[in-house]
């Protein structure tokens, strides 16, 4: 038994050691490729012609991953976290995938702070954790929830009104019934 777990350690500790050396790989490919697209800018079709396989987005994103805008770990990690946390800058993406992320919440009324990892992370959530510029704080997060919150009850009040009358038009603005008579009167001020 003792030799199993030392054997099943043993290539778990390779397998890692591979991923590291994969990722050094990929630095290395990605400065190739920043380093050669700069030199001519078609060298993006270039790669692609040798290797049908080879979509042009994903020797963008080593170019990326080459010159520090993108890190290596985010060109495979899919997810709403991670689409968001392409887009800021590599110090940030480093910081958000070494440490779970303060995510504020509402439960019973109250706000409290989650931590959760970059991956785990809803689309609400993301959209609400990470700005175009940064990452939002606590009081940042509460704002933008308040403020979604204001978006949400507005599009769900209904107007006192069910119709209204135009020059030559009835615009019904929500469900609504008539009463034979009262459709008759609403025809007679159209006319």
């Amino acid at each position: 038994m003792n030799k199993l777990l030392q054997t099943q350690s043993d290539s778990a500790a390779r397998f890692l050691e591979l991923v590291r050396q994969g990722m050094a790989l990929w630095l290395a490919a990605g400065e190739l490729a920043a380093t050669e697209i700069d030199k001519d800018a078609s060298w993006v079709d270039k790669v692609c012609a040798c290797d049908p396989d080879m979509p042009p987005g994903l020797v963008r994103r080593f170019e990326a991953i080459g010159r520090h805008k993108l890190h290596p770990r985010l060109a495979y990690l899919s997810g709403a976290g991670p689409q968001r946390l392409r887009m800021l800058p590599l110090q940030l993406q480093e910081r958000c995938l070494a440490q779970p992320i303060e995510v504020v919440i509402y439960q019973a009324g109250k706000t409290d702070l989650l931590l959760i990892d970059v991956c785990n992370l809803t689309p609400r959530q993301a959209e609400q954790v990470f700005a175009r510029d940064g990452v939002r704080d606590a009081a940042a997060q509460r704002a933008w929830l308040a403020d979604r919150e204001g978006l949400e009850q507005s599009r769900h009040v209904k107007p006192d009104v069910a119709y209204k009358l135009t020059k030559h038009e009835l615009v019904v603005l929500q469900p609504c019934r008539f009463a034979a008579k009262d459709l008759a009167v609403i025809l007679a001020r159209l006319q």
